[in-house]
């Protein structure tokens, strides 16, 4: 009996023993939780004096429209259907949106989530909340994303979702890594229909902002002000004077039509191209100018055809940003109109034409000056300029100088003559490389 007695007082203590550890240990992980993780999350931060979440807010049923008004509008993810905002304009709407991220069944904590990967907490974590949609985890073989919804590890969610109610706070966009989520699958820029050369805005990220984040101030989507956002280079409503990097000028009516369609597939482009010329000249019967086109699906390439058209019955053709050249017949004097095509390589029947005249041959200005043989001016003297000794054009200044206009190319003379003053005649010069004659009286 005794020996049953002392067995069984063996067993009891042998039981003191184990749950006194364990009360230890748990007494020594509660305080490890409260000098670390837990440190920074009072209770108090959501229940009581300090907090909003008072035993009534069981639920999320009114979150959005009496305590955190406005969440939504300043929400950095995307709207619609199949994300958590689906309708932004409702109260019902609004508490779907907050229940889908903020009340995760089985959750002790719901409403506050834990954004920082390998943290012990009480609130659910980026793989609970975000990872519901986005996979989250280390890859997405083991926690794939639904379908239609582009994949994160829980590292990439710990990027975005400690701003994801900052849109007004644009700080952190300095550097965020867009391309993360704004990859084309699903979430757009698929394509971004814009030069990359050197001088553009580039690619990537950089790119990103150097368009969308304006002086500390994010343009998207509907809020795009494109006199600030694509003006910056392009001039917009600052004028021609206003263009930065070499960009060509276009107005704001122009650049709202190529910020529509910015990022939309080049196959689904409605803006037919512009026309552009730089560089014209006419070099007796020579014209020549480079295309300075524009054409929208193929910015990033350059490559839609063109042709010119030059009035005489000679087509050349080509590419925009090429060099045009042609000469007209010699000895033919004549008015010209010449046509300019340019055809997106994407879609053919997006075409734009330009007719404009040049009058063949080229056309010079003679600036003639009459003086004494001291340099003084000989004032009112008829001045007549010549050809194969016809008067081609005359006139008589007030002063001493008489300009010319529209001279077609030859070789000249020029007379002046002042009763009992002057009556001198120049040698023969070629027009072409004499912009100025002096006649100077003995």
């Amino acid at each position: 009996m005794s020996e049953l007695l002392g067995e069984e007082l063996k067993q009891i203590e042998r039981g003191l023993r184990r749950t006194g550890s364990c009360l230890f240990l748990v007494l020594l992980l509660l305080l490890a939780l409260v000098s670390s993780s837990y440190a920074d999350q009072l209770c108090t931060l959501c229940h009581g004096p300090n907090g909003p979440h008072t035993p009534q807010c069981g639920d999320t049923t009114t979150c959005g429209v009496s305590c955190h008004q406005g969440k939504l509008d300043a929400i950095m993810h995307p709207s619609g259907a199949g994300t958590p905002i689906s309708d932004s304009t409702t109260t019902t709407g609004i508490s779907s949106a907050c229940k889908t991220c903020h009340q995760l069944p089985g959750t002790t904590h719901p409403f506050r989530i834990n954004t920082v990967p390998g943290t012990i907490s009480v609130y659910p974590d980026l793989n609970q909340a975000c990872g519901q949609c986005h996979g989250g985890g280390t890859d997405s073989a083991g926690s794939p994303p639904k379908t239609g919804v582009i994949y994160l590890t829980m590292n990439q969610l710990a990027v975005v979702a400690p701003n994801i109610h900052s849109g007004t706070t644009t700080s952190w966009l300095n550097t965020m890594d867009c391309t993360l989520c704004h990859n084309g699958s699903p979430i757009p820029p698929p394509v971004t229909n814009h030069q990359t050369n050197i001088g553009t805005p580039g690619t990537g990220a950089a790119a990103c902002r150097t368009c969308h984040l304006v002086n500390g101030i994010l343009h998207q989507q509907a809020a795009v002000d494109v006199d600030k956002v694509c003006g910056q280079c392009h001039g917009g409503s600052n004028g021609a004077g206003a263009i930065q990097n070499g960009a060509p000028f276009f107005s704001d009516d122009v650049l709202a039509a190529f910020a529509t369609d910015m990022h939309v597939s080049a196959a689904s482009s409605t803006i037919p191209p512009t026309i552009g010329r730089t560089g014209m000249t006419l070099n007796g019967y020579t014209l020549s100018f480079t295309d300075a086109s524009q054409v929208f699906s193929s910015r990033s390439t350059v490559t839609a055809p063109v042709s010119v058209n030059w009035g005489d019955g000679a087509v050349n053709t080509g590419a925009t940003g090429a060099f045009f050249s042609h000469a007209y017949a010699n000895g033919v004097i004549k008015t010209y109109y010449i046509t300019h095509v340019v055809t997106d390589p994407v879609n053919p029947s997006l075409v734009t034409k330009a007719t404009f005249s040049v009058n063949v041959p080229q056309r010079y200005t003679l600036v003639t000056v009459v003086t004494n043989s001291a340099g003084g001016a000989i004032n009112g003297a008829q001045i007549t300029l010549k050809k194969n000794g016809l008067a081609v054009q005359s006139a008589k200044p007030a002063g001493n100088v008489a300009t010319f206009t529209n001279v077609l190319p030859g070789i000249y003379t020029v007379t002046a003559y002042k009763y009992q003053v002057i009556n001198i005649t120049t040698a023969p010069f070629d027009i072409s490389s004499t912009p100025t004659v002096t006649i100077t009286a003995p």
